[in-house]
């Protein structure tokens, strides 16, 4: 069976993986780093599901990262266009 350490280092393994890949593809092969990412992770997710121990960890863990990464994109966001529309146009007279 396995111990819950491995599967710690296996989702360490994949945000190293994309991380790498990314790095490799951006900056090392002036390639587009997010393409590469999104052929990484078809190819993790075609070969090296069958290798993970437990695969329920994995998708909790990128489930919550998409959301916390999700709340903040929105929220940068709406912080930037709050910004924009109401300080920057003096639209503040409207309320």
């Amino acid at each position: 069976m396995f111990q819950g350490e491995d599967s710690v280092v296996q989702v360490v393994l994949t945000i190293t993986a994309a991380y790498l890949t990314f790095f490799s593809a951006e900056i090392l092969a002036g390639c587009s780093g997010i393409i590469a990412v999104m052929f990484c992770g078809l190819v993790v997710k075609a070969v090296g599901e069958t290798m993970i121990n437990d695969t329920e960890l994995m998708h909790h863990f990128w489930e919550i990262t998409e959301y916390l990464l999700n709340t903040l994109l929105f929220t940068l966001g709406g912080t930037v266009w709050g910004d924009v529309s109401f300080i920057r146009f003096n639209l503040l007279y409207l309320f």
